[in-house]
């Protein structure tokens, strides 16, 4: 990470990619919203598999992703509905072939 403060120009584009970034206090920041929907238990899996040499076994990363990040994700889903407010909704369950919805 570069701590250099640099100044974006007006016609700049910023591409910000992260989870829970369509709560209702920031949606007016953005100017397009693109959210990619997976299905739970696709996306525990994922995880799971994704963090299992730093939990350990796949099996303690899954349980750490239903403790926590399903539980954050199911709370978040329900309270700020980005799939309703997003202008596009990529559905990402087949990784190889994402399809709008």
């Amino acid at each position: 990470m570069n701590p250099e403060i640099k100044i974006a120009n007006k016609d700049s584009i910023f591409i910000i990619d992260g989870t829970f970034l369509f709560k209702k206090d920031l949606s007016d920041l953005y100017d397009f919203e693109i959210f990619v929907k997976t299905d739970f238990a696709l996306a525990r899996k994922r995880g799971a598999k994704r963090e299992e040499r730093a939990f350990g076994s796949y099996e303690k990363a899954e349980v750490m992703f239903l403790k926590r990040y399903h539980a954050a994700s199911k709370l978040y889903v329900e309270q700020h509905s980005p799939q309703l407010n997003a202008d596009v909704v990529i559905n990402n369950n087949d990784l190889d072939n994402p399809y709008f919805v």
